[in-house]
């Protein structure tokens, strides 16, 4: 197949004005090759855990699995994806007050609860039992 001067003279052009970007590439483009402390991010997110959700246990061994990763982003996404995994997954059991023992409860709401401008018998008892 012969080729035409004109377009390995193009190719040419246009490989030659890449080559500079191919060069330059992490001076050009640094929010791709972002570097820095990560540090810094994984004791905020430990902090936060800690202060917002103090019950729960996080276990930060992807912080060590991540180790290699070159790309800081790609790491903090992997590790705060593992943290959100790990409490979405938590179990999580709801422990309620115990119930007021039967005979402490009124002895008939109507005697006890109609409108008096006085104040019933038994009121330090419900004032006991609210703010229980």
């Amino acid at each position: 197949m012969v080729l035409d001067t004109t377009y390995i003279i193009l190719s040419s052009l246009i490989i030659l004005s890449l080559i500079p970007l191919y060069i330059y590439r992490k001076t050009i483009f640094k929010s791709i090759y972002k570097k820095g402390e990560i540090e810094l991010f994984i004791k905020d997110l430990k902090l936060h855990m800690k202060t917002n959700h103090p019950k729960i246990n996080i276990d930060y061994s992807i912080i060590e699995k991540t180790q290699g990763e070159k790309d800081i982003r790609i790491r903090e996404t992997l590790i705060v994806e593992d943290v959100i995994n790990q409490f979405f997954n938590y179990e999580y059991t709801k422990n309620t007050q115990t119930d007021i023992k039967r005979e402490n409860h009124w002895q008939g709401y109507d005697e006890n609860s109609k409108s008096n401008p006085k104040t019933p018998i038994d009121w330090p008892k419900r004032k006991e039992f609210a703010f229980k």
